[in-house]
């Protein structure tokens, strides 16, 4: 069979930890609350926001790879979060704001 790939859209934030996506992309996805593992996280104004954790296949700067992503109903922003854990330990990342451009190189 086939994989079935969910394209979905987030910010990549250099600031933030970990990877947190808004629930409804989890509840496409078919996954349920109860089989991810809950974990409190701080966000900026040192709230704890609750979130569950995956272990998914994701496909990132066209590169496939096993990578930690949480979803959580108490997100904030209105958009998804790609964090540093599980990103950028495998990319070399570059911000160009004069250009306005993102560079994603592979490591390994």
């Amino acid at each position: 069979m086939g994989e079935r790939w969910f394209y979905c859209m987030a910010y990549l934030d250099s600031g933030a930890s970990a990877s947190v996506f808004q629930m409804k992309v989890a509840k496409a996805l078919g996954l349920s609350k109860r089989a991810g593992q809950k974990r409190f996280i701080t966000v900026g104004d040192g709230d704890q926001m609750p979130v569950f954790y995956y272990r998914l296949r994701v496909r990132f700067s066209n590169f496939v790879f096993w990578a930690q992503v949480g979803f959580s109903e108490a997100l904030g922003t209105g958009f998804n979060i790609i964090g540093r854990a599980s990103f950028f330990e495998r990319f070399r990342i570059c911000f160009n704001d004069h250009d306005k451009v993102l560079t994603t190189l592979r490591l390994f």
